[in-house]
């Protein structure tokens, strides 16, 4: 089985409000997580609201 290189995190306001510091700790927990997995920011997207953080991982 191949190994996944590529990842595209979809953060959605599930979180709370985009602006929202709650919910920007948790992003930031969200990549920490991954961080430690051995996985690297590549890109964060920020489209307009309501979309989606779009969070690009690649390892």
């Amino acid at each position: 089985m191949r190994e996944e290189c590529v990842k595209v995190l979809e953060v959605s306001n599930f979180f709370g409000e985009v602006g929202d510091l709650s919910y920007m700790e948790k992003c930031r927990r969200i990549i920490n997580t991954y961080q430690k997995d051995g996985w690297r920011v590549v890109q964060i997207v920020t489209p307009p609201a309501p979309a989606p953080f779009e969070i690009l991982l690649e390892r």
